[in-house]
């Protein structure tokens, strides 16, 4: 069963890229809803994977919804949705790089030399990214002060908690790596995993204690005073004002065509 939800989101993600590469206005409305509802139910999926012990699948299943992901981080790029491109390439590429080098590894780690510690460290990672995306997808979904106070918050409690897991991950596995042999020795793939290991402990460890938390914790402080909320108002107004001014000019225009 969730092999085959995997395929269904990674198809609704092609199109999603599709629509967005080739279309000036992005996805239609109905697809987007559509990319977000699969992508809400995929993670609340993800969790109950978690709770029933089942790493891998819930591995394969978060592989494929970061998919949809990375169509969010295009319609950003490409104007069609608001956001920070470049805070969202590297979160993304960050876990796809930690769910196609990182887990299996650790997973591995843990058969081998039995260690549960190992598989801790999976779980742990995808439970603040599981956590994230689930407070952060119904937003999309419905207008409602509530879920929008809970997207902007809960980033502040789990966003240090999986950048920390993963840094750490990514010293261990590194460590190991480069305990395997001289490096001679090492493959195209496994200096590939270093330098995935490498830049996550750098990024994680130096640019999201000082650039990516201090903008999270900021947008939640925001939220929490009405700042947001007075500022989107503003620009609703304004927006409004704008489209007024433009429909008064068009109809002088027009009175003066007919005169």
């Amino acid at each position: 069963m969730i092999p085959y939800a995997s395929y269904f989101i990674t198809f609704l993600s092609i199109i999603g890229f599709i629509f967005t590469s080739f279309t000036p206005n992005g996805p239609p409305d109905l697809l987007v809803r559509i990319l977000n509802a699969a992508a809400l139910s995929g993670w609340i999926t993800v969790i109950v994977l978690l709770v029933d012990k089942q790493f891998e699948t819930a591995c394969d299943l978060a592989l494929s919804l970061e998919y949809i992901a990375f169509v969010e981080v295009l319609r950003i790029l490409r104007k069609q949705l608001a956001g920070n491109f470049v805070l969202g390439i590297i979160l993304h590429c960050i876990r796809t790089g930690m769910i196609l080098s990182g887990f299996p590894r650790l997973l591995a780690l843990s058969v081998t030399k039995d260690n549960e510690s190992d598989t801790f460290w999976v779980e742990a990672i995808l439970w603040t990214w599981a956590i994230t995306e689930v407070s952060r997808y119904p937003m999309y979904l419905m207008q409602s002060k509530i879920v929008r106070l809970v997207r902007m918050v809960v980033p502040v409690f789990t966003f240090p908690l999986g950048a920390g897991s993963e840094a750490y991950v990514s010293y261990l596995l590194l460590k190991t790596s480069l305990g395997l042999g001289s490096e001679g020795d090492a493959s195209a793939a496994e200096w590939m995993a270093r330098l995935i290991f490498g830049l996550t402990l750098f990024i994680n460890a130096l640019l999201g204690p000082t650039m990516a938390y201090p903008a999270i914790v900021k947008k939640a402080m925001k939220e929490l005073s009405g700042k947001e909320e007075k500022n989107q108002k503003s620009k609703d107004a304004s927006k409004e004002r704008a489209e007024t001014s433009s429909s008064a000019a068009k109809k002088r225009k027009k009175a003066r065509k007919d005169d």
